[in-house]
């Protein structure tokens, strides 16, 4: 059973209740509820708050809460107004415990006590943050299987900024504090107590390190908040051995790596990560980077979400404090109409990327995942009418029928949509005057033919005929209209998702034109490599040809000289009264022919070159293959074959002609 507690804040009793770890207070003497505490509970941050405060609430009955216990401020509205906001935003059955809840004699028990003595608080902050931090550092990584237990009280994500002093506190004057997100306040006081003199000592130690961290926390948050290129913190890419890719760069326990991912800045992201930035490391709530990216819209309109799955895919199963998977984050975005459509991208993307080494069964597995509340990502879905988002889940064989700890299913919530839109589209007869959609002309003279039949008095006397006139007839034209309406709001539907189509499109199509302009520019140069390097191979066949006619030519020369030289014996005698100028111009014309020869070969080799490529040599090759009835390609490599088969058929006595 939810449980209700009673404290009281600011000198105000109140009851509290614990939704989604955000304490939601009702005042006791009026009713009244914390409109800010209702629009954390559904999801929104602090700047969407204001908005829609100021744009919507604080116009009607309010009272607006500043100063006083932190937790206790806010912009309080009466019980009627709390529930339409609930309503609105798709909570009602979250904080319904808190809303109809009814006092009794049996008195509540009291809400677990979060205060921070005034005496204490200027030497507690820095203490207070040194336990964020390293609870944050220290925080093993979440896993699916095994949740973290349930907060007894958490304090919201504005407790660090609002200065929560509890006047019961200031009353008694016992000086015991609590930090914001920290432990019991009795085992703090004693761990602060026991270990002052050794902290003192770290801190003189690592003052050094403490101030290198707080200038590259400095640069990096001045990109994140202006991200232009002035300001690109450059020193990741060298970073030094004093840089701490882990640290704390906030009050609620996020690192540099959180915001890179919910920025958008894919590239500071890898660099982080390569300096040694841990991707599964969890905030204060327990959420992981991952889980911050999809809080935001950034990535969907860099369109950098994709890459950024390719990095944080092992963190998908990860969950929050709370039991909280990625999916149930994407799915509590759906409460503002603006992320729709990024939350189904998200979706849609994360789920493609899980399908790529699992099947459907194991992904519905993880989709069907409950927190604390009992709700699944799709039943958040469901019950803040994110259609597309939910069918995305479905097709992926979420389960629509897990009750949450109320007792309702994701069905549920879609057949009360369901129900709720039929409903919006049927108009009663009686404001049928306007004109229907056009172009359904039988629709409108069907229409128009009903309004006439009921101005006019009927002229029948059977009864049925007076039924069907007055009945029928009229819910026959309401049922059109209701077909009208329902295919026209189809139709604008399939439009949103035509232009969203169409713009995906449009930026697919820049960046392919924009990778065809670089191919372009790459292939001259690509071109002149490929010519080159064919000049080379020509080069190296027409060396190794020429080797091969030398060696060929050599064994016939040896030959030549051999014989040359028996016949020169047998001619002169061995007197050894040879000429010397004989000599000489036997020498002169041996090297003339040794020139000439030299230069044949290079001629030959130069024609067999220009033969093997030439427009002549391919038309051989195809005349070759038609007359052997075989393929172009098959003739060099059966030309010894041919050759033999056509000399063994050479008449007898006949020289051999050469092929």
């Amino acid at each position: 059973m939810p449980e209700i507690y009673k404290a009281t804040y600011s000198g105000v009793p109140v009851f509290e209740y614990l939704a989604k770890g955000i304490a939601c207070m009702r005042r006791r003497s009026d009713g009244w509820l914390n409109a800010t505490q209702i629009l954390k509970v559904a999801g929104f941050d602090k700047p969407q708050r204001t908005r829609i405060l100021e744009r919507d609430v604080q116009k009607g009955t309010h009272e607006k809460v500043q100063g006083g216990y932190g937790k206790y401020q806010g912009t309080w509205v009466p019980l009627e107004r709390g529930r339409q906001i609930a309503s609105q935003y798709g909570i009602e059955g979250v904080l319904q415990p808190i809303i109809d809840f009814r006092e009794t004699s049996e008195s509540p028990p009291l809400a677990p006590k979060h205060i921070t003595a005034a005496s204490t608080r200027t030497k507690a902050a820095p203490k207070a943050k040194a336990a964020v931090a390293k609870r944050a550092a220290a925080a093993p990584v979440p896993r699916v299987m095994a949740p973290p237990p349930r907060p007894v009280l958490p304090d919201s994500e504005s407790d660090l900024e609002d200065g929560d002093v509890s006047e019961e506190s200031l009353g008694s004057g016992s000086g015991s504090a609590s930090h914001s997100r920290a432990s019991s306040p009795g085992v703090y006081s004693q761990v602060s107590q026991s270990t002052n003199g050794v902290l003192g000592k770290r801190k003189r130690q690592t003052a050094g390190h403490e101030a290198a961290n707080e200038s590259y926390t400095e640069q990096l948050l001045q990109y994140f908040i202006q991200p232009i290129e002035e300001h690109f913190p450059q020193f990741l890419y060298r970073p030094l051995p004093d840089f701490d890719a882990n640290s704390i760069i906030d009050e609620e326990g996020h690192t540099a790596f959180h915001w890179a991912c919910a920025m958008a800045t894919v590239e500071v992201a890898q660099l982080l990560k390569e300096a040694g930035a841990d991707i599964s490391l969890a905030n204060a709530q327990g959420q992981t980077p991952l889980m911050r990216a999809i809080m935001f819209t950034n990535n969907y309109e860099q369109r950098t979400f994709s890459r950024l799955v390719d990095m944080l895919q092992s963190t998908v199963y990860c969950m929050d404090r709370y039991g909280q998977t990625v999916f149930h984050h994407i799915a509590l975005t759906t409460t503002t109409r603006s992320k729709l459509a990024a939350a189904r991208n998200y979706i849609e993307l994360l789920l493609a990327k899980l399908a790529e080494t699992q099947s459907k069964e194991q992904i519905g597995r993880i989709l069907d995942m409950r927190n604390l509340e009992g709700d699944t990502a799709l039943l958040i879905c469901a019950r803040n009418g994110a259609r597309k988002c939910a069918r995305v889940m479905m097709d992926f064989l979420a389960n629509p029928g897990i009750p949450n700890n109320q007792g309702h299913t994701a069905t549920e919530y879609i057949n009360q949509h369901d129900q709720m839109r039929t409903a919006a589209a049927i108009p009663t007869f009686s404001n049928m005057s306007t004109s229907p959609p056009p172009g359904n002309q039988s629709i409108q003279q069907l229409l128009h033919g009903a309004q006439h039949v009921e101005a006019q008095e009927p002229t029948f006397v059977s009864a049925p005929a007076k039924s069907i006139m007055q009945d029928v007839l009229p819910d026959i034209g309401k049922r059109l209209r209701s077909l009208a309406d329902a295919y026209e709001k189809e139709l604008k539907e399939k439009d949103s998702d035509l232009r969203q189509s169409q713009d995906l499109l449009q930026t697919t199509e820049a960046e392919t034109e924009a990778t065809t302009q670089q191919l372009d520019s790459l292939n001259p140069a690509m071109q002149e490599a490929e010519a080159q390097q064919s000049f080379q191979q020509v080069n190296v066949l027409t060396q190794r040809l020429r080797a091969v006619m030398e060696r060929n030519q050599a064994k016939d020369l040896a030959k030549l000289v051999q014989e040359e030289e028996h016949r020169a014996k047998a001619l002169y005698s061995p007197a050894g009264n040879e000429d010397d100028a004989e000599k000489y111009q036997l020498m002169e014309e041996l090297a003339s022919l040794q020139r000439e020869r030299r230069a044949l070969v290079n001629e030959q080799v130069e024609l067999s070159a220009a033969a093997g490529v030439g427009e002549r040599m391919s038309d051989y090759r195809r005349l070759i293959a038609i007359c052997c009835n075989i393929r172009v390609e098959e003739v060099d490599g059966l030309l010894d074959d041919l050759l033999d088969s056509l000399q063994s058929l050479t008449p007898t006595g006949r020289e051999d002609s050469v092929f």
